[in-house]
């Protein structure tokens, strides 16, 4: 049903874009080459969609939009009979004439998230396109438009013929790669050679249809401006063209709608010339002008309406489900103070030796302070801390060069059997808080929020830039990744849940140091890192994560509760599971069946889990245990506790 629906909606769009977006870029070629046979115009034209074709897809391993779908990934679940809707509704309109805006209908429907960023980008074409539009013919009417116009019977000489078709070309392949997002984003991210073939054949004939109606109802957004069947301003309106869709195409790969670029365009050039060649009244050239716009803006609120409207319908009538993060390793809320509630460590007389902590980066400051804490009130007692990393834990507990193993993440079957086969018995897990991981980035960067999606692009594409997520006047600079060492656990639950086990960009920067992690996003200002949310700092800030497109877009924190006593509404996001990079932190220990901990190791134990050891999780930057979960980690201390394979 899937491949049925690709193939369905892919054929819709082709057909509707071909006949709105296409015709609105070749129209100045069909309006200034009205006496030559269509099909010779079609192969000039389909000979540039071949080439286009061919090189996107051997160049970029398929892909023939160019990147330009890395921000908007297949639908989860598939696609459904719903996503025929936006073409449709682009076939409704384009039969009055309605110069819609293919990017937002079609794409925005995909990843209503990224419509934001396509319309401030196209907004920017528009003006871009407009006051350009007059700055130049501003300057060539009296001169260039003004002759053309009294020459208009004149036949053009071969010259002028070789730079129109030659415009032509450079144009249509700057709208093709711009464009062609719109029409495959129904077709899987990268073509097969069968799809390839497929689809190239489909363009070929679609186009074939409308050249043979010289370009159908939107053809007459073009004719109606001054002297466009004229090759000499046709050439010099495709020349523009083209290069402002190669400004913007070369400063990110979101797309945007080159369909108010146009409209921006013949809007500037209209204006001028009414003002300098008065070839019609300025009321006249406005109203134009507001009638394009006008169009333009019904297509934009149908696309609106669509982006926000499919989710619910999908919802209710589609079989397409949003994956929502598993709440199943979560308790319930933190009830308000219920630290205060738990009871205090006591002080064991007698208790005496050394602890050794091995293991995670993150949970070295929440042991630096219990550490600390606990030699104030059991002085004979000395701990050593060790943290080189989340994977040097297990080991370390095993060969018996660490009492605790410290773990941001819980031990693997292949690191419990190892265990097994050492000592006949399972180790003892201990739940000691909860944990966040957080995406920050520098301060001064204007991001507030990513999909996980986006974020494993980030980490996984060294030609990322920031001009993909941000825009001006925040700089189009290379991104610089930065992150976890590959003995961390935080590097593992990353690699894991964000990146879905594919590899890291080769260019990330790592660091044993949670810390460092986050210090080096503070001082670099196009940098973005992941490290836990303990570490954060005044020069960073963490940006809020949404599970999928369809997603809610959270913080491990919730804003209005940010700097509130109330745990359970302050951190309700890591406690629900909700923020999709919560986790627990791990202790694991050697605990015989029938025996409690050696005194040392059960004092050090006892403290983390009472009211002062979850108040240095608290302080620590963390989340502490709810009550039932501290009991069960409490019971674990009693010799009647048998560890088990999995808690």
């Amino acid at each position: 049903m899937a491949s049925t629906v690709a193939i369905i909606g892919f054929l819709l769009a082709a057909y509707s874009i071909v006949a709105n977006d296409a015709i609105q870029t070749l129209g100045t070629f069909l309006s200034s080459n009205a006496k030559r046979p269509w099909w010779i115009l079609w192969a000039f034209a389909c000979t540039v969609l071949v080439f286009v074709f061919v090189y996107g897809w051997v160049v970029n391993d398929g892909d023939v939009s160019f990147g330009r779908l890395s921000k908007f990934p297949e639908p989860t679940g598939g696609l459904t009979w719903l996503h025929a809707i936006p073409p449709l509704v682009i076939l409704f309109l384009t039969r009055f004439g309605i110069p819609v805006s293919t990017t937002f209908l079609v794409l925005a429907v995909f990843a209503p998230t990224n419509m934001g960023a396509m319309l401030t980008k196209s907004l920017v074409g528009y003006v871009l396109s407009f006051l350009v539009g007059i700055g130049v013919y501003t300057l060539i009417s009296k001169s260039f438009e003004k002759h053309m116009i009294e020459s208009c019977d004149t036949p053009p000489s071969t010259r002028w013929i070789a730079l129109q078709w030659t415009s032509t070309a450079f144009l249509w392949s700057q709208w093709l790669m711009h464009d062609l997002a719109n029409i495959f984003v129904y077709l899987p991210r990268h073509l097969n050679s069968a799809y390839f073939f497929f689809a190239t054949l489909v363009m070929l004939f679609l186009h074939a249809v409308i050249f043979s109606r010289r370009g159908g109802e939107i053809q007459h957004i073009v004719t109606t401006k001054t002297n466009t069947q004229d090759i000499r301003s046709a050439t010099i309106i495709d020349f523009i063209y083209g290069l402002i869709l190669l400004y913007f195409k070369e400063y990110s790969n979101m797309p945007m709608s080159t369909t108010w670029v146009f409209l921006g365009l013949l809007a500037g050039r209209e204006v001028a010339m009414s003002l300098l060649l008065r070839v019609r009244p300025l009321k006249e050239a406005s109203g134009i002008v507001f009638r394009d716009a006008g169009k333009a803006m019904t297509g934009l609120i149908v696309s609106v309406a669509l982006a926000f409207g499919m989710p619910v319908l999908l919802a209710n009538f589609g079989t397409t489900s949003a994956a929502t993060p598993s709440t199943a390793d979560h308790p319930e809320p933190l009830s308000k103070d219920s630290i205060a509630l738990l009871p205090p460590y006591e002080t064991e007389d007698g208790v005496s030796g050394l602890v050794r902590c091995v293991g995670s980066d993150t949970l070295r400051i929440v042991f630096e302070r219990v550490q600390s804490e606990l030699s104030e009130v059991q002085p004979g007692l000395e701990m050593e801390i060790e943290s080189a990393g989340t994977e040097t834990a297990p080991e370390a507990l095993i060969s018996g060069s660490c009492e605790l193993a410290l773990m941001s993440r819980r031990m693997t079957s292949a690191e419990r059997r190892a265990f097994r086969n050492e000592f006949s018995e399972n180790p003892v897990e201990y739940r000691i808080g909860l944990d966040a991981l957080a995406v920050y980035v520098n301060q001064s960067n204007p991001i507030e929020g990513l999909t996980l999606r986006q974020v494993r692009d980030i980490f996984g594409t060294e030609a990322e830039t920031w001009g993909n997520y941000v825009l001006p006047p925040f700089p189009n600079k290379p991104i610089v990744t930065y992150g976890r060492n590959e003995n961390s656990g935080t590097r593992t639950f990353f690699h894991d849940v964000v990146m879905l086990r594919e590899p890291f960009r080769s260019d990330l920067i790592d660091d044993e140091d949670s810390a460092a992690v986050v210090e080096a996003v503070g001082s670099d200002k196009f940098g973005i890192g992941f490290s836990g949310m303990g570490y954060r700092i005044p020069e960073v800030k963490s940006i809020a994560i949404a599970a999928n497109v369809n997603g809610k877009y959270l913080n491990y924190f919730v804003d209005d509760y940010r700097d509130s006593p109330d745990l359970a509404k302050r951190f309700k996001n890591v406690y629900t599971g909700e923020y999709p990079l919560s986790r627990m932190l791990f202790v694991y220990a050697r605990k015989p069946a029938g025996e409690t901990l050696p005194p040392p190791v059960n004092a050090v134990m006892k403290y983390i889990l009472s009211q002062q050891g979850q108040h240095a999780v608290l302080d620590s930057g963390f989340v502490p245990l709810t009550d039932e979960l501290l009991n069960q980690q409490l019971r674990k201390l009693s010799a009647e506790y048998i560890p088990v394979w999995y808690e």
